[in-house]
């Protein structure tokens, strides 16, 4: 009885969270797929890479490695750098691309990436780029941060699959709430990628900045709205102008549903439920778990998460047709 009554209390406390969101007349979400594609076209290949080993484990080794950015107009994102986990052994084995959140340390990219190593996969997990929000430069800078973190992922797997001990086949992507964003993204772009675990992500990022309650991107939303003396639906009207054709949401439909695992938090109010969902509905419903927390109260499951996302990259990997 006690716990019934927990649960009704904790229901209705986030639903009168939910409702203080500020009231937006909000755009028809998506955009024209082959323009938003074209945002993420690039020339080919990362250039000269430095490769250097900094680890070696008992299966597999760390390498850092780093390429120069495919964008050297932003002075605070002139290099890429990303970390190997090369396992040891003959053939090639499947590979998975970890990408982090959006801001801290990188403990939760680094536990998903050892965690995947220690079950036999190659890793490569990126490092973030800096500044994504400067709001002195506005929201075209954050756009040009995002097209630009997709494109320099791309031009690691370019380098990536020339390795002979990776199967280029067999291509996952695994990413976190800013990093599930990115993810779907690239899965939507790079036909390489052949699954996607990716997490307390969703669509429509215009409107997850007018309304999260992520600390840091509240501080970017309010020194948006004091310094242009802007409404919260003039801040929503000029991110959606900005980003609808390079937001998830706009690549979607290129989403093979069978190659995708969901991971959502039915009472999250960094990436709202909803959002996650309307992505969802956009990328053709694939497999989806949602875990009855809030956002970071999801790392109670973090086993259980690990564990289905290295199934269903197995499952998919499976069906795929092996590198000759």
């Amino acid at each position: 009885m006690r716990h019934r009554f927990l649960f009704s209390f904790l229901f209705i406390a986030l639903m009168i969270a939910g409702c203080t969101r500020p009231p937006l007349e909000l755009h028809a979400p998506g955009s024209d797929v082959d323009a938003a594609l074209k945002n993420f076209a690039y020339r080919q290949g990362p250039g000269e890479v430095a490769v250097e080993l900094r680890e070696t484990r008992q299966a597999y080794d760390i390498l850092r490695i780093s390429f120069a950015a495919y964008d050297q107009s932003d002075p605070h994102n002139t290099q890429v750098v990303a970390w190997y986990y090369r396992q040891h052994g003959d053939g090639a084995l499947p590979g998975i691309v970890q990408i982090p959140i959006l801001g801290g340390d990188y403990g939760p990219s680094i536990a998903f990436a050892e965690y995947y190593a220690g079950k036999g996969f190659h890793v490569l997990r990126f490092e973030r780029k800096a500044e994504l929000f400067l709001p002195a430069k506005g929201l075209e800078h954050t756009r040009n941060v995002m097209i630009n973190s997709v494109i320099d992922m791309r031009r690691g797997l370019d380098w990536w699959t020339t390795l002979p001990e990776l199967d280029k086949q067999r291509i996952g992507v695994s990413g976190i709430s800013m990093g599930g964003f990115f993810g779907s993204v690239l899965t939507a772009v790079d036909d390489r990628v052949a699954a996607a675990a990716l997490m307390l992500n969703g669509g429509d990022l215009a409107q997850l900045l007018t309304i999260t309650d992520e600390g840091w991107v509240e501080q970017v939303r309010e020194e948006f709205l004091a310094t242009r003396q802007w409404t919260h639906q003039q801040l929503y009207d000029e991110a959606y102008r900005l980003w609808h054709d390079i937001d998830p949401l706009a690549v979607a439909p290129r989403i093979d549903p069978h190659k995708v695992l969901l991971i959502s938090a039915r009472f999250d109010l960094i990436v709202p439920y909803d959002l996650s969902t309307v992505w969802w509905e956009a990328a053709h419903r694939p497999q989806r778990i949602t875990v009855p927390t809030g956002h970071y109260g999801s790392v109670v499951f973090i086993s259980y998460i690990q564990r289905k996302c290295a199934d269903h990259f197995r499952r998919v990997f499976m069906a795929q047709k092996p590198a000759e």
